[in-house]
C-alpha cells in the first residue's frame, strides 16, 4: 500500500508521516497530495498513529494508493462530526477507515450515519 496525503488536512501530520517512512527505510509514503481516492485513512489523533500507518502499509506490501489525512481541529471520535467533508471531497471514495486511540471512553458509533448521495 502506498500512502499519499489527501488534499484536505495537509499539515505537519503528513510531513511527519513522510519523514518517518524515510527514516525507517519503509518507502511507503509518496509526498505528492492526492484529491480523489477510492480509499482514505482518517486519523483521529496524531503521533504515533502515523507511525502505525507506515508500518501497516509496509507489511501490506501492495501497490494500491491510499489517501491519509488528519482533521486539523477535531480529535478522536469528534472527527465523525465532520466526516461529510471528506466524503464530498472525493468522488471515487468507497472505503473510509477511521483510526482512533483508546484514550477516551468508548462511545456508541451507531449515532453517526454516513450516506453518500447518488
Amino acid at each position: 500500500m502506498i500512502l499519499r496525503p489527501f488534499s484536505l488536512g495537509l499539515d505537519r501530520f503528513a510531513d511527519t508521516t513522510y519523514f518517518f517512512s524515510l527514516r525507517m527505510g519503509l518507502d511507503v509514503v509518496d509526498p505528492a497530495p492526492i484529491a480523489d481516492v477510492e480509499s482514505l485513512l482518517l486519523v483521529g489523533n496524531g503521533t504515533p498513529d502515523n507511525y502505525v500507518l507506515c508500518i501497516l502499509a509496509y507489511h501490506l506490501d501492495g501497490r494500491k494508493i491510499v489517501g491519509f489525512a488528519k482533521h486539523e481541529e477535531l480529535r478522536h471520535l469528534a472527527v465523525l462530526n465532520d466526516i461529510k467533508t471528506y466524503v464530498e471531497a472525493s468522488e471515487k471514495l468507497v472505503n473510509l477507515l477511521l483510526f482512533v486511540d483508546r484514550e477516551q471512553p468508548a462511545r456508541r458509533l451507531d449515532k453517526w450515519r454516513l450516506e453518500k448521495a447518488p
